[in-house]
């Protein structure tokens, strides 16, 4: 995160690190995942804010539904994929709570879902992969 003065007439203005939240990574990864059991990969307790979230898998033959399962402060939402096969990336597109989400592999717009005490995301895949395969889940969250 850069310490730089935005503005730019000498007198001390907006700096970057007081406009730009620090993005930090969601990467996780299993090899050869379980039918339908939900991995987490991210599990935070404080406030913050969720930018963006995906599921994937390598497996580009098997039909699949990718399931991404998040929960805000004890709210679960959720959202996943129709059941086809593709290594495709599908990324979380809206930014409300209490509904059932879009998955697309399109990604949309940058998510701004704001968290005051907890955040975990799962993933799951409702048919197995095939051997040597993984379920990823990625994105980025950080403070508010």
């Amino acid at each position: 995160m850069r310490d730089t003065d935005l503005n730019r007439s000498g007198s001390p203005g907006i700096r970057a690190v007081d406009v730009f939240p620090e993005f930090m990574p969601i990467a996780f990864d299993v090899v050869d995942p379980t039918l339908n059991v939900e991995y987490e990969a991210l599990s935070v307790v404080g406030a913050g804010v969720l930018y963006a979230i995906n599921i994937h898998t390598d497996d580009a033959v098997t039909a699949i539904s990718r399931y991404i399962m998040i929960t805000i402060d004890g709210e679960l939402i959720y959202g996943y994929s129709p059941s086809e096969a593709g290594a495709d990336v599908w990324y979380w597109l809206n930014n409300v709570l209490g509904a059932l989400s879009q998955v697309s592999k399109t990604a949309g717009e940058t998510l701004y879902l704001p968290f005051k005490e907890s955040l975990v995301i799962t993933g799951k895949f409702t048919a197995q992969v095939t051997a040597g395969k993984k379920l990823f889940v990625d994105g980025y969250y950080g403070d508010v």
